[in-house]
């Protein structure tokens, strides 16, 4: 079976925010997926539905399918590096905070040529 996988690196968002998103588009279509991740507020749906749509572009310009012929097999989500910093207060002291940053990778995969939805969606959950 064929996997189309587009990846981020360094975003500046935490992974802890992206998770959420993750965990709700996980086990969906890729339609459903992206129009739930368009009607987000948060920042880290932008950066999920970019790489989403950038792996369907890696999938149409390589075996010519169209979106109704994926689904999303697998999102992997890392923490990448943390940037510290420093925040002056009194006497010339200072707090730190952290500034994290995650890795996303989506790897999509073709739906075998079925003849019902029904039989489609059966088959995505055997994979998963």
């Amino acid at each position: 079976m064929d996997t189309f996988i587009a990846q981020a690196k360094y975003l500046r968002v935490s992974p802890k925010k992206i998770r959420v998103l993750v965990a709700a588009i996980k086990k969906m279509r890729l339609t459903e997926a992206l129009t739930v991740l368009s009607h987000h507020r948060e920042k880290g749906s932008k950066y999920l539905e970019k790489v989403i749509l950038s792996s369907i572009a890696n999938a149409r310009s390589q075996h010519n399918l169209t979106k109704e012929n994926l689904f999303i097999k697998d999102i992997i989500l890392t923490q990448g590096p943390v940037f510290k910093r420093m925040l002056p207060v009194a006497r010339g002291t200072g707090h730190q905070y952290k500034k994290r940053t995650c890795h996303l990778k989506v790897v999509l995969a073709q739906i075998k040529s079925v003849t019902s939805k029904k039989a489609a969606e059966k088959e995505m959950k055997i994979e998963n």
